[in-house]
């Protein structure tokens, strides 16, 4: 996979804007970008992905705490045969694709990038904060599932897969989310996307 300089996601045009989100230092902008490339990993700590079956409904992972969401999380470190010594950091993709084993038993046949909330805030970086600043992202992939396995998920974070039919997805997913989905929906499954009105997006801001 080809990864995007700070330059070029930084250039990338928008397709839908949400200012002042409540989890980031205010004053802030989060914008949903489409890219065939991953975002730069010193900007990018998370990644998400939406996984389809092979007839177009989109497999979410049940939350314990905040119910039906996409399979998603932070890239985690990868150890030495010790079980201390950190190797390196995972990739993009492959936090995704364990993200979507651990929370929806889901072994993927295929992945790839499919854009991700870009965040600029214009505040001060508080005292430990822990995430990329002024800049970060959200990595969002889509990927065909090639099977399920259940006992991968993770029982204490989320109960299991929820699948998702496209006339469904919307009352699903977050705003941002489903912009993503469309997108995703209209490259992988042209026909069903259109039967269902699912186009791309023009720029929309959302205060």
């Amino acid at each position: 996979m080809l990864y995007l300089s700070i330059e070029q996601l930084i250039g990338l045009a928008s397709v839908h804007t949400t200012n002042d989100i409540s989890y980031l230092p205010q004053p802030n902008q989060v914008s949903v970008v489409i890219s065939d490339m991953v975002a730069p990993p010193d900007v990018n700590p998370t990644a998400f992905i939406l996984a389809f079956t092979e007839n177009g409904d989109v497999v979410l992972t049940d939350n314990v705490k905040r119910g039906p969401e996409a399979c998603g999380g932070h890239r985690d470190p990868i150890l030495d045969e010790d079980g201390i010594t950190v190797i390196r950091m995972e990739t993009a993709a492959e936090a995704a694709e364990r993200e979507g084993g651990e929370e929806a038993g889901v072994i993927l046949k295929s992945i790839q990038p499919l854009g991700m909330f870009r965040s600029i805030t214009g505040a001060k970086k508080p005292e430990g904060y822990r995430y990329p600043h002024p800049w970060s992202t959200q990595q969002f992939f889509m990927g065909i599932v090639d099977r399920f396995d259940l006992s991968l998920v993770k029982r204490n974070e989320c109960h299991g897969p929820v699948i998702v039919k496209p006339e469904d997805a919307e009352r699903f997913l977050g705003a941002r989310e489903f912009v993503l989905y469309k997108h995703a929906m209209a490259t992988l499954f042209p026909d069903l996307a259109a039967e269902h009105g699912f186009v791309e997006n023009a720029e929309t801001p959302h205060p």
